[in-house]
């Protein structure tokens, strides 16, 4: 009975040790790979999202420039006088960003002679040139005039 005493002891002392080797053992190969595999496809995810978040803000952005542009010269155009009726218009910001207008009578308030009053409608397309082509994004805006003597001879071709 002594014997299997001293049996169970080194069996327990064995199991102990074992516990401890496997505590300080560390990660096995297996298990380093399935995790460098996991953190990969999840790199590769964020990077995927990241490029599409940077193409999508750099066509924001190109929106965002044709906004603005397109506000500061409709209200140049809104404020002019006397303006240019039915002769287009246009210019370039630089080789890539540039600008057309057209002004057009909108609706007259009768009679359209010297003196009456016109409603204008004033186009405004700011384009750009980019990677994937020419774009543009187009403003409308209204104003009224008095008809002077000048454009009432216009105005009876147009109209």
């Amino acid at each position: 009975m002594g014997a299997g005493r001293a049996g169970d002891l080194v069996r327990c002392r064995e199991s102990n040790l074992t516990t401890q080797q496997r505590s300080r053992r560390g990660f096995s190969l297996l298990e380093l790979l399935v995790a460098t595999a996991l953190l990969g496809i999840a790199i590769v995810g964020l990077l995927t999202l990241i490029t599409g978040s940077l193409a999508n803000s750099v066509v924001i952005r190109d929106f965002d420039r044709a906004a603005m542009l397109g506000r500061a010269k409709m209200n140049e155009l809104l404020t002019v006088s006397p303006i240019e009726i039915g002769r287009p218009m246009g210019g370039e910001y630089n080789e890539s960003w540039g600008w057309e207008a057209v002004v057009t009578p909108f609706e007259a308030i009768p009679p359209a002679r010297v003196g009456g009053h016109l409603i204008l409608r004033v186009q405004v397309v700011i384009w750009w040139r980019n990677a994937t082509g020419r774009r543009q994004a187009e403003f409308d805006g209204y104003r009224t005039i008095r008809v002077s003597a000048e454009q009432e001879g216009l105005l009876t071709q147009v109209l």
